[in-house]
């Protein structure tokens, strides 16, 4: 599993716990978006909430379609 997306979804976790709301952690590997949509549609989510956590310019210039492509591509 990829250190960056553990420590990532651990932030995440805190932060929603702190708030009151359950989490169940999942990192996926394989092309972001396509595994954001194949996921949410294999566990009838019915709700995606995608954010980003202190990325540089470059890293936010990179991974700007995932968003795009899920929207686009996700029936949620």
């Amino acid at each position: 599993m990829c250190l960056h997306g553990e420590k990532a979804i651990d932030h995440v976790e805190e932060i929603a716990k702190k708030a009151g709301v359950d989490v169940e952690k999942k990192v996926l590997e394989g092309n972001p978006g396509n595994e954001i949509i194949r996921f949410a549609h294999e566990n009838d989510i019915d709700l995606i909430v995608m954010g980003r956590l202190g990325k540089s310019d470059v890293s936010k210039f990179l991974i700007c379609g995932v968003p795009d492509k899920v929207v686009k591509g996700s029936p949620m």
